[in-house]
């Protein structure tokens, strides 16, 4: 058989920068991209604990006037921020912005460079690749997790308070112009924090890995991002800052992860792990490893070939085994890591109670990403498999 797709396309949008002195080039960085008057988004603890101002320190002589820092960035942002923060860019006259922060400070600042550039409300805009023209500002980010990719990824998920649910907006016009990897700067992440966003970077690749809409460019990117988190994960939680190698390794898999699922998207356990957080609230990271062993297992049989990779990816000895056995060991290991990490295994552990259960189903079932999940997921199945990790 042709081993290619009939239609193959894979592109980047943002240019990438990496190490711990990048942000010595930063005011360089941004009068490139044209950035005179700056908007920076950020979040009240990254500003305390002094990271803003070290950053921002490294534009003194540039001809960059910082015009305000918006530090209302919280984890699961909502869209009264995002309008709100639209509002104060008008108002202050920016012509670029920065996001500092972790995935969803960046996807905040997406979200406020879209109604800025269109207008109206947020939600006028949900959906996907429906945008037709490039945002009025640049923006350019410096992560300070690694988990969600939000630097290169073409999407923003936002919370709709009142629907108690997550909205996801793509396209290829919201991706920063700009990532600047910094591995110091994640240094100082808990090891809950660590081992949430690590197992976030794991669900992006496996799942633009066994994507319906996968290609050699994004295999290639997500096998190898599965490989650092193998490599780097659990020693990132276990040695903090200390480990810088890892810190740096679980940055650059984060990136590689989300420069795959930007073309071959992602599958049902984000469509769930968006369910859970728009209903009760829980971190993104800790959603997608709660669920993803259960949905790898529900697809196993529609790509063992597929897992079987995967499991090899992860360290395991796949020699002598059928791909189907393979791929159950390296289900098996995604369990056996997620248990090092300290992570939540069960819906009962993040406060779930099963008769929530109808209603997971019933909105990740409407989940933009479970339509490239590689095989065929609705309530009835997804119901069946929250049950298995319900818990007491």
């Amino acid at each position: 058989m042709f081993p290619f797709p009939n239609f193959l396309e894979f592109n980047l949008f943002t240019r990438i920068i990496g190490g711990n002195d990048v942000l010595e080039s930063l005011g360089d960085e941004l009068t490139a991209l044209g950035i005179t008057r700056l908007f920076v988004v950020t979040d009240t603890r990254l500003k305390e604990a002094g990271i803003v101002e070290g950053v921002l320190r490294h534009l003194e002589g540039k001809n960059i006037q910082v015009a305000e820092i918006f530090d209302r960035c919280r984890p699961n942002s909502d869209i009264a921020l995002v309008e709100e923060g639209a509002r104060r860019i008008a108002a202050c006259g920016a012509d670029g912005l920065l996001a500092i922060g972790g995935g969803s400070n960046i996807d905040t600042a997406k979200g406020m460079n879209l109604v800025y550039t269109l207008g109206g409300q947020l939600l006028d805009h949900q959906g996907a690749f429906n945008i037709s023209r490039p945002m009025k500002l640049p923006l350019a980010a410096i992560p300070t997790t690694a988990g969600t990719g939000s630097e290169v990824s073409l999407g923003a998920v936002i919370r709709d308070s009142g629907q108690q649910a997550k909205i996801t907006f793509a396209s290829p016009h919201l991706a920063p112009r700009l990532a600047l990897l910094v591995p110091s700067l994640t240094a100082g992440m808990p090891p809950a924090l660590t081992a949430a966003t690590g197992f976030d970077v794991l669900s992006h690749a496996v799942e633009a890995y066994v994507s319906v809409n996968h290609n050699p460019f994004t295999d290639a990117l997500a096998l190898e991002s599965i490989r650092y988190v193998k490599r780097y994960l659990v020693r990132a939680v276990a040695n903090g800052g200390k480990d810088p190698e890892a810190r740096y390794g679980m940055q650059v898999a984060a990136t590689m992860a989300a420069m795959s699922f930007n073309v071959a998207l992602l599958g049902a356990a984000h469509a769930v792990a968006h369910a859970t957080g728009g209903l009760y609230g829980v971190p993104h990271g800790a959603a997608n490893a709660l669920v993803l062993p259960a949905v790898c297992a529900y697809n196993l049989d529609a790509c063992p070939e597929r897992y079987r990779t995967i499991a090899e990816c992860l360290g395991v000895n796949t020699c002598g085994l059928d791909s189907k056995t393979a791929g159950e060991a390296g289900i098996a290991e995604m369990r056996a890591m997620r248990e090092l990490c300290g992570l939540p295994a069960t819906l009962s552990a993040v406060n779930i109670p099963a008769s929530a259960i109808p209603a997971l189903a019933e909105l990740a079932e409407g989940d933009a990403t479970i339509v490239t999940n590689p095989k065929p997921i609705g309530r009835a199945e997804i119901e069946a498999m929250l049950k298995t990790i319900a818990g007491d």
